[in-house]
């Protein structure tokens, strides 16, 4: 006879213990909730009476049955436990700080509240007020939440795509615009929406400008037709050099700001780029430079603040930004290259050194740091060694033509015109830049 000790609940005439009955009904709800964490709770009372279950079926004698249920409940719970302990986990650390990031504040939802009572018109006035005070990110934010409220309205729409798209996120504004154009093409926005997204994918870009043109001047009070009139131009000098579009940019920005009493911040920096990149014209840059610095006090302000200080030699003030700034965003390895390249026109070049080897500290490729690295012992008259690191930067970007030019220029120097003239036409080997 089979000892009932090694096979307990085999006896055919126990009954059955309920408590394995309830560890596996328990222990199936929390597999089926574990994708979602809540089936941990489940899974901790599956496995705590399955256990229980099991050492009452040890102790019966063979009174009791359902060993088999019992531990198959304590095995679904365990595994129950540990996926919703992984879900749970995940969702701590990734979903809830994403909700956190993208939920609109108690403020903005009872600015919300307020503005779903009252007429369309006033709530584009509140999204208007708040960029005339200089508060682009609450405009923006006041957005997000009216878009979700009022889906269908198109005006709403359209304001936040031309808000993302003067902070030069295209891929987004892309979608919003798409959806501006699919909510109605016959509009003042939809017809703008369109221009704007077939100048995007260059496609017949002549006329679409002057579409939009066209649009902008029936529509002359619009600020935002100004706008993305504006950015769209400082898009196509990027990508002709074509500086015609820079003077409309800045005609667009200029005829915008005269609507506001700040003016967003994208407004300000935007200009003063287009300003001191494009047309050299410094001095009205700083304006703007500062503003946008007072308007979001953020890294990437202050390099432009920085950038603007140093073409104009205010390098005093230039050095107290640019240390303000990687002291900001320590691991930006633009940052440290632009203070290097300062430093350099100062013609504090030990100064510059360092700053490049910060630069090739936390971005080993940037090949650039290596040429201004070695511009900086050719004006110190380290000869020898500048030419070590034209050579090296020549190794990392055989097709970057300042590099062959220096190293023929430190060779002259050295009065080895042989060997420079090997680089110069190494260089004429390079395809040239289109």
């Amino acid at each position: 006879m089979t000892d009932i000790a090694e096979n307990p609940g085999s006896n055919a005439t126990g009954i059955s213990n309920p408590l394995s009955v309830a560890a596996i009904v328990i222990s199936i709800i929390a597999v089926l909730g574990m994708l979602f964490a809540v089936g941990l709770p489940f899974a901790v009372i599956a496995i705590i009476l399955g256990h229980v279950s099991l050492s009452g079926i040890r102790k019966s004698g063979g009174n009791l049955k359902g060993y088999g249920i019992s531990l198959a409940a304590v095995i679904m719970g365990y595994v129950a436990a540990v996926i919703s302990s992984i879900v749970l986990v995940f969702a701590l650390v990734f979903v809830l700080p994403y909700y956190r990031r993208n939920a609109a504040s108690p403020a903005v939802r009872r600015e919300v509240t307020t503005l779903s009572k009252v007429p369309t018109e006033e709530r584009y006035n509140a999204v208007i007020k708040k960029l005339s005070d200089g508060k682009q990110e609450e405009a923006e934010e006041l957005l997000e939440s009216l878009v979700r409220k009022f889906p269908e309205d198109q005006r709403l729409a359209f304001m936040q795509a031309v808000c993302s798209r003067s902070r030069w996120a295209k891929s987004r504004a892309a979608w919003q615009l798409d959806r501006v154009l699919n909510l109605n093409p016959a509009t003042i926005e939809g017809n703008c929406a369109r221009y704007v997204l077939e100048i995007d994918k260059r496609r017949n870009v002549a006329e679409n400008m002057n579409g939009l043109r066209l649009l902008l001047q029936k529509n002359a009070d619009d600020p935002f037709l100004l706008w993305i009139m504006a950015v769209v131009c400082r898009d196509n000098y990027r990508l002709t050099d074509q500086t015609t579009y820079s003077l409309e940019a800045v005609e667009c920005y200029r005829k915008l700001l005269k609507k506001f009493d700040v003016g967003p911040v994208l407004v300000h920096q935007t200009l003063a780029n287009v300003l001191s990149e494009e047309l050299d014209r410094d001095e009205e840059a700083l304006v703007h430079r500062r503003i946008a610095v007072e308007l979001e006090p953020e890294a990437w302000t202050y390099q432009g603040l920085a950038n603007t200080l140093s073409a104009l030699k205010k390098y005093d003030e230039a050095n107290k930004t640019y240390e303000k700034l990687v002291s900001m965003e320590p691991y930006d390895a633009d940052y440290w290259f632009n203070w290097a390249n300062s430093l350099s026109r100062q013609k504090c070049y030990s100064a510059s050194i360092a700053k490049c080897e910060k630069v090739l500290e936390l971005d080993k490729g940037r090949y650039d740091a290596v040429n201004r690295w070695g511009y900086c012992l050719e004006m110190r008259g380290d000869l020898n060694d500048a030419l070590k690191k034209y050579d090296q930067a020549i190794a990392m970007n055989p097709v970057h033509a300042y590099a062959y030019n220096a190293a023929a220029r430190v060779l002259t120097a050295l009065n080895k015109p042989a060997e420079a003239q090997k680089y110069r036409d190494k260089l004429k080997t390079i395809p040239r830049r289109q």
